[in-house]
C-alpha cells in the first residue's frame, strides 16, 4: 500500500512539474508582443531549448525516435551551414506562437463543457436523430462547431453522445462524421495551430481568409454528405436503422428538450467568433495574441455573470494541474518542427523547391496538386502535417512558385485537413480507435479514403476557379 501511495505522489509531483515547465510558453509569447528586446528573446530561446531537453525523455515508441532523428538532422544542417548562435536561437522559437496558442485554447472550451449543455445535445440525439442521413449531417456539423474551439475534445464529447442514441449501432457511422467534422473545422478555426502557423508566417489577416477557407469547408461537407447518403443505400445499414427504430416514438416521448440550454450554447459561440472578427479588425493586435486572451478571459466573464466564478476558479486550477502537462506530448513535437523546419531554412531547400516547382508541367495547376498530395502522402506515412506545411511556410516564398499569397495558404489549410482525415497517425484517428476498439486504419483511411480522394478533386478544382476568377 506504501510503494503504491508514494508511485502515485511521485507521479502528482512529475504531472505538476511539467505543468510549471510548461505555462510560461504563454507568458513570454505575451511578453513578446509587447516589448522588442534581444535579451528576452535570447532568453526565450534558451527556455524552448530547456523544454525540449526536458521533456524529451517522456517521449516513446515511435515518436521518440521521430523527434530524436528531427533534432539530429537539425544539429546537421545548422552545423554544415555553419549558422550563429542567434539563427539556432531563432529556429527553436520558430513555433512558439503555434505552442502558446495550443496550450491556451483548451481553457476556452470550460464553459461549453458544462454538464446542462451537454445534456440539452444528447436531449437533441436521441429525439431526432433516428435517420441515419440526419445522424450523419448533423454529427459532422456539432462536431465541426465545437471543435472550433475544442479542438478534439469535442470528438471526445460527441463519441459519448453519439453512442448514446438507441437507433444508429455502427462503428463507420458514428466515426466518419467525427473525423471528417474535425478535419474540416481546423482549415478555417482561428483556434487551432494550424491556423496560427499559416497566417504568422505569411502574414494574412485570419478574417481575410475565412470567405475563401469556409468555400471548401462547405464544398466538403456536401461532399461528406452525399457519400454517406449513397452509403445508405447498402442494405445492411437499412436492416441496422430499422432495428433500432422499434420504440423510437417511445424514446422521444420520455425526453424533454432544453431549447434554453442550446440557444445559451450557441450563443456562446457566435459571441467568441464576433469578438475575434471585431478584434482583428478594430485592434493592432495579432490573431493569435486575441485568441490567447479570449481563452483566459471569456470563460471567466462568462461563469461569472452565470453566478459560478467559485467552479472558474476550480476550472482553472485543473487546467494547470492535468490539462497542460497532458500536452507534452504537442509541445515537444511543435517545438521540434519548429527547430527542423528553421534549420531546412539554412540549407537553401526553399530556393531548390521552388526551382524544382517551376519547371514542373502544367504551370500552378501541378504545383498545386504536388503540394496537396506531398502532405496528404507524408502523412500517411507517419509525419504529422505540421512538420511539412512549417517548412514550406518558413521556406518558400509563394511568389517565387507564382502563387498569392491568400492561395498559398487556402491550399495548405485545405490540404492539411484532407489529411487529418485520412491519416492513421493522428491523434483524432487514435483516440476513436482506441475508444471503439476498432483498427485505426479502418478509422482513418478506409473508411474515408473515397471521401479524402473527392476532397482532393474538389479542392483542387476550387483553387483553379479562384486562380481564374482572379479572387485570390
Amino acid at each position: 500500500m506504501s510503494d503504491g501511495s508514494n508511485t502515485e505522489t511521485t507521479s502528482r509531483q512529475s504531472t505538476f512539474l511539467v505543468g510549471v515547465l510548461i505555462l510560461p510558453i504563454i507568458g513570454l509569447f505575451i511578453a513578446r508582443q509587447f516589448m522588442a528586446n534581444d535579451w528576452l528573446e535570447l532568453f526565450t530561446g534558451i527556455y524552448l531549448l530547456s523544454v525540449i531537453t526536458l521533456l524529451l525523455p517522456s517521449a516513446k515508441g515511435v515518436f521518440k525516435y521521430l523527434t530524436l532523428t528531427l533534432i539530429l538532422l537539425s544539429v546537421i544542417f545548422l552545423l554544415n551551414e555553419g549558422a550563429t548562435f542567434d539563427v539556432w536561437i531563432e529556429s527553436v522559437s520558430i513555433n512558439h506562437t503555434l505552442v502558446a496558442l495550443f496550450i491556451s485554447v483548451p481553457f476556452l472550451g470550460v464553459p461549453i463543457k458544462s454538464k446542462e449543455y451537454l445534456e440539452a445535445l444528447k436531449q437533441v440525439y436521441i429525439r431526432y436523430m433516428q435517420n441515419p442521413n440526419v445522424f450523419f449531417f448533423l454529427t459532422q456539423s456539432f462536431t465541426h462547431f465545437m471543435a472550433i474551439i475544442l479542438n478534439v475534445g469535442s470528438v471526445s464529447i460527441f463519441y459519448q453522445l453519439g453512442g448514446a442514441n438507441p437507433y444508429v449501432q455502427s462503428a463507420r457511422r458514428l466515426s466518419t462524421p467525427l473525423m471528417r467534422g474535425f478535419a474540416t473545422a481546423l482549415i478555417w478555426s482561428p483556434f487551432f495551430a494550424a491556423m496560427a502557423l499559416v497566417t504568422t508566417y505569411l502574414q494574412i489577416e485570419w478574417a481575410n481568409s475565412v470567405p475563401f477557407l469556409l468555400g471548401f469547408v462547405i464544398l466538403s461537407f456536401l461532399a461528406s454528405s452525399l457519400l454517406e447518403w449513397r452509403m445508405n443505400f447498402k442494405t445492411a445499414d437499412k436492416e441496422e436503422v430499422a432495428a433500432g427504430t422499434e420504440n423510437a416514438e417511445e424514446v422521444k416521448g420520455t425526453v424533454p428538450l432544453q431549447k434554453r440550454k442550446l440557444i445559451e450554447l450557441a450563443s456562446f459561440l457566435v459571441m467568441i467568433i464576433v469578438s475575434l472578427l471585431v478584434l482583428e479588425k478594430v485592434t493592432s493586435m495579432s490573431m493569435v495574441t486575441l485568441v490567447i486572451f479570449l481563452s483566459f478571459l471569456f470563460p471567466m466573464f462568462w461563469l461569472t455573470i452565470k453566478k459560478r466564478f467559485r467552479r472558474f476558479v476550480l476550472e482553472a486550477i485543473r487546467y494547470a494541474t492535468v490539462t497542460v502537462p497532458l500536452l507534452k506530448k504537442e509541445v515537444l513535437l511543435f517545438l521540434v518542427a519548429g527547430l527542423f523546419s528553421g534549420a531546412v531554412a539554412q540549407t537553401g531547400f526553399g530556393d531548390w523547391i521552388a526551382g524544382v516547382l517551376n519547371h514542373m508541367y502544367g504551370g500552378y495547376v501541378s504545383v498545386s496538386l504536388f503540394i496537396i498530395l506531398t502532405v496528404i502522402v507524408a502523412s500517411l506515412i507517419g509525419f504529422h502535417p505540421i512538420m511539412l506545411i512549417t517548412v514550406y511556410v518558413t521556406s518558400l516564398e509563394p511568389s517565387a512558385i507564382h502563387l498569392s499569397t491568400m492561395y498559398f495558404a487556402v491550399l495548405l489549410l485545405g490540404a492539411w485537413g484532407i489529411a487529418t482525415s485520412i491519416s492513421p497517425m493522428t491523434g483524432v484517428s487514435h483516440l476513436l480507435a482506441h475508444e471503439m476498439k476498432e483498427k485505426v486504419v479502418n478509422i482513418s483511411l478506409r473508411w474515408n479514403l473515397g471521401y479524402g480522394i473527392l476532397s482532393l478533386g474538389l479542392l483542387l478544382t476550387y483553387m483553379v476557379i479562384l486562380h481564374e476568377t482572379g479572387l485570390i
